[in-house]
């Protein structure tokens, strides 16, 4: 129960920066010159917008630790740089089986070569 209680934190914590990020500096002027659009902040229900973002935050905790991770699971990554990602290692940690992205590396070349000469490659 902890871990999921600071999980939804940290979701909840990282989704208002994002959001504040995006709306508060990234969008501030479009929204500035545009105001009549918008209601005024003073109308806003602020409260209820960040009710709605923890809820939807704790919702995501509760299906990603409901569905991922589970042992005998197969989870692969597309990164080969680092070969072993910390979602590889915590999905190792898990009791998954876990697929590096230098598998996928060499599968694309193959199919690469074989595009480009209409041939296999000798492997």
């Amino acid at each position: 129960m902890k871990k999921i209680a600071l999980s939804t934190i940290a979701v909840f914590a990282a989704w208002s920066v994002i959001d504040f990020i995006i709306h508060g500096m990234i969008l501030s002027s479009s929204y500035a010159a545009t105001a009549s659009l918008w209601r005024p902040m003073a109308e806003m229900k602020m409260g209820v917008m960040y009710l709605a973002v923890f809820i939807s935050a704790f919702a995501f905790v509760m299906i990603f630790s409901q569905f991922f991770f589970k042992k005998g699971m197969v989870v692969m990554d597309i990164v080969y740089d680092p070969l072993m990602t910390p979602l590889l290692v915590e999905a190792k940690k898990a009791g998954c089986e876990v697929i590096t992205g230098d598998r996928m590396l060499l599968h694309q070349a193959e199919k690469q070569f074989e595009i480009w000469f209409g041939r296999r490659s000798a492997n």
